[in-house]
């Protein structure tokens, strides 16, 4: 045994997280200045707002109700401090969303000294949330977030002893709620709340079901508790992938209990929260989102961890349980046999991601729902919401991914289920639910293997092993055995302090590895010189490979809608190697993969079907170079919806040192309809980077050659046109064939170039406006169409100037045709 060589440092964790200290403020039972500082945020602009939602709800974004005003507000700097008998510090701030219905907080910086107690209230202080303490700090994540404060005007006060240092608060998001957050009964009227007869069969998963408060405090949906198969009261929260709209999950708020107290549509309490989680594990495939709460919800929630199936078998009846356009949590039955579909599909297939709930008989879900849990006629989790079409009014289906299909499914533990909801790795098929009543006193386990990563090329490593103390009493010593799976095992002890709460990562020996696959078991055996509490949690064992290979590099610049994106990495048989969905929106992410020499296929998915818009872009590098990069409507992406979303797939193919990389060939034509003296604009999609182009144009009566990377050309001759191009590089050439790629008819006697002369078109590129001098003395129609020939704007005016706004289009080349009574003329331009 050895006693030396352990590194150890602590990982805090919000111990009571936003549960707060009951106390009351200072200033409720003291007379202090009326003045205190306050600060007013801009007005929203609502109608803006609501249109954007509406948008939202078209792309199956979670709901929104509130808008961000992002700020950076000191409490220290910016209150008003007074000192009650020469012996405590007040501090208040008023902050006034004007017209607001709520105000909520997010925290960039959140440590208060042991001490201090900050409280929120609303003017009338007839709501009230707070003491915050020292007890909600945290060494690893310093933000924070607290909860929605009814009104336009948010009152934070800050108490302590005069002695007290100055706590570090640092607000960076005022959330302006412009919807009513609290004003229940929104949801259409055939749910039923929990409460009622046909709910109270069901009260166990009722109250593992809560409301979340996400995307930095402006969005919500709906999870739940899950149990795992050491039942060991591990908080995980099983929720949807998409509702991570890239805002990272350490400042969502989880509103336990919000229901009816019976049958009557009652308002629900809404100061039973926990803030901020923790990203287990993710997959957009099958939409779940596994996340480890900060801390356990406190006993007097009542809360349940909701059992679950991981059997691919279909359920004779359905239960939902849920927060429908943000109210009081609902549940809904669906009496017929659910169905194995892909997402909004109707094809039934065992092998796809999907429950499909064919029709809701007793209620049904909306905005609001997305990531609640489904239960089977057992009681048991086997899917969570992804999207649909069901309300009261149409009676339609609904899409829950698949448990089962994400249990297993996933290319490493990031991306699956079963790594974390059963730590036994026993043959576990199914497990029922629990209510966690007590902390038990002596409770250590194993969190994660935090490295080796599952593939990597290196082969010096130092694996890690991370300990948690589950239990209430401080930890001072600890036996950990530990083995790479063939070779013979070894044992450390540690000693020191470890709180509860709070977690131990321990630094193992530097191991120098041979190319090939390993895996490294971990096992607690004594705590403080005796067994734990449970020790069902004290094993674990992560496989992993050390690859003979090259790293490269993926970047993705994600767009407003990074939770549409999804990358996928598999070899040349379709076995899919890596799975990356947590992209953040407008922020360049990026994603090392090790991958051995061979070929490999790398897939972006979009689900909504229009790629990346509005500057996102992504790129795949090796040995620092850029060797495949796509933005804009990439692959078979429309540039607008497509039902089933659309993708682009680029090969490439290492050797020990290269990457080869063969072109492919693609292109678009500005149109599909031309007149005879019109210009027709082919431009090139070839991807892998070419860097000869030949183009062959051709006709029943003429042809034309082109070597440029792209074709402008003015059609002389009518006729049906093909079009042919050939791309190449120095690992060789694609080639691509179109028949009737569009068609040129004999103009009418008009004469282009006459209102061409009269016509001028500036700035060109153009960013938020686009202007048109119009110098013909006649009406001018003007059409605006992408590259696709869709039209986008259509404008008649017989003015002097003409502007149209572009500030919502996507960067890109555009095609504008002007026309009068007797000219016309087709121009490009660009949008940037």
């Amino acid at each position: 045994m050895r006693y030396l060589l352990i590194i150890f440092f602590l990982l805090g964790t919000r111990v009571f997280a936003q549960i707060s200290e009951k106390s009351s403020p200072l200033s409720f039972d003291n007379v202090l200045q009326e003045k205190v500082n306050s600060i007013e945020l801009p007005k929203v602009n609502v109608e803006r707002l609501l249109l954007e939602d509406s948008l939202d709800q078209l792309r199956n974004r979670p709901m929104r109700f509130g808008k961000a005003h992002e700020v950076s507000i000191s409490i220290a700097n910016s209150s008003t401090k007074e000192i009650i008998n020469d012996e405590t510090k007040v501090w208040r701030l008023e902050l006034l969303c004007p017209e607001a219905f709520s105000i909520n907080l997010i925290y960039s910086d959140f440590r208060i000294p042991k001490g201090g107690k900050l409280f929120l209230y609303n003017k009338d202080r007839s709501y009230l949330l707070g003491a915050f303490t020292s007890s909600n700090n945290t060494d690893e994540n310093p933000e924070f977030a607290t909860g929605l404060i009814p009104g336009e005007k948010l009152v934070l006060e800050y108490n302590s002893p005069i002695s007290s240092p100055d706590p570090k608060i640092e607000i960076s998001s005022v959330i302006h709620g412009y919807k009513n957050f609290f004003l229940f009964g929104d949801s259409g009227p055939c749910n039923n709340n929990v409460n009622c007869p046909e709910g109270l069969d069901w009260v166990d998963q009722t109250n593992s079901v809560a409301m979340i408060v996400l995307a930095g405090g402006t969005r919500w949906c709906s999870g739940a508790m899950i149990n795992n198969t050491c039942e060991d009261g591990t908080p995980y929260f099983l929720t949807a992938n998409h509702c991570l709209t890239g805002a990272g999950v350490s400042n969502w708020m989880f509103y336990f209990n919000y229901q009816s107290p019976s049958c009557a549509n009652i308002d629900g309490p809404t100061n039973q929260i926990v803030s901020g989680a923790s990203l287990v594990a993710t997959s957009a495939t099958s939409d779940f989102a596994l996340l480890e709460l900060d801390s356990r919800p406190p006993l007097a929630y009542n809360v349940f961890y909701s059992g679950w199936s991981n059997i691919n078998t279909s359920t004779d009846t359905a239960v939902a349980i849920h927060h429908p356009s943000g109210d009081i949590k609902k549940i809904s039955f669906s009496y017929q046999s659910t169905e194995s579909t892909d997402y909004l599909s109707s094809n039934i297939d065992t092998n796809e991601t999907h429950w499909r709930i064919p029709a809701w008989d007793d209620g049904t879900t909306e905005g609001g729902s997305s990531g609640s849990p489904l239960f089977n006629t057992d009681k048991q989790i086997v899917g969570q919401l992804h999207g649909g079409y069901a309300s009261c009014t149409n009676i339609t289906s609904d899409w829950y991914g698949k448990f089962s299909y994400s249990w297993v499914k996933g290319s490493n533990s990031s991306a699956r289920l079963s790594d974390w909801l059963d730590p036994s790795q026993g043959p576990n098929d199914t497990l029922g639910g629990n209510y966690f009543t007590f902390t038990p006193t002596l409770e250590a386990s194993i969190g994660k293997i935090s490295s080796p990563d599952e593939n990597s090329c290196y082969r010096i490593q130092v694996p890690q092993i991370s300990i948690r103390n589950k239990g209430t009493d401080t930890i001072a010593s600890l036996e950990l055995s530990w083995e790479i799976q063939g070779q013979s095992p070894d044992t450390l002890a540690w000693t020191g302090i470890l709180l509860p709460g709070l977690e131990a990562i321990i630094q193992l020996d530097t191991i120098n590895f041979l190319p090939g696959n390993y895996t490294l078991i971990g096992e607690i055996l004594t705590v403080n010189g005796q067994a734990d509490y449970n020790q069902c949690n004290n094993l674990k064992s992560k496989s992993f490979s050390i690859i003979d290979g090259n790293e490269v590099t993926f970047k993705m610049f994600a767009d407003n809608w990074p939770e549409e994106l999804n990358l996928e990495i598999a070899d040349t048989n379709g076995l899919v190697l890596f799975n990356e969905a947590s992209f953040q929106a407008n922020v360049l992410d990026s994603f090392l993969f090790c991958l051995s020499p061979g070929c490999y296929d790398f897939t972006v998915y979009d689900s909504w079907g229009d790629g990346l818009t509005g500057g996102g872009f992504f790129n795949i590098e090796f040995n620092d170079s850029i060797y495949f990069t796509a933005s804009g409507a990439f692959g078979n992406c429309t540039g607008s919806q497509m039902p089933n979303g659309c993708s682009v797939t680029y090969r490439l193919c290492l050797d020990t040192n290269t990457v080869l990389q063969i072109p492919i060939a693609n292109f678009q034509v500005s149109d599909t309809l031309f007149n005879t003296g019109d210009t027709v604009f082919i431009q090139d999609f070839s991807g892998n980077f070419p860097d000869t182009w030949e183009w062959l144009l051709s006709s029943d009566s003429s042809s034309s050659n082109f070597t440029s990377q792209n074709v402008e050309f003015v059609l002389q001759t009518e006729g049906w046109y093909d079009i042919s191009l050939k791309v190449s590089n120095v690992f060789g050439s694609d080639s691509i064939y179109v028949d009737r790629a569009f068609r040129v008819e004999k103009s009418s006697s008009l004469n282009s170039f006459e209102i061409a002369s009269k016509i001028k078109i500036f700035p060109n590129p153009a960013r938020e406006i686009l202007n048109i001098k119009n110098y013909n003395n006649e009406e001018l129609l003007i059409q605006l169409l992408n590259v696709e020939g869709q039209l986008l704007k259509n404008v008649i005016s017989n003015a002097t100037m003409i502007s149209i706004d572009i500030s919502s289009l996507p960067n890109g080349i555009y095609i504008l045709k002007f026309s009068t009574n007797t000219n016309s003329d087709t121009r490009k331009i660009i949008i940037e």
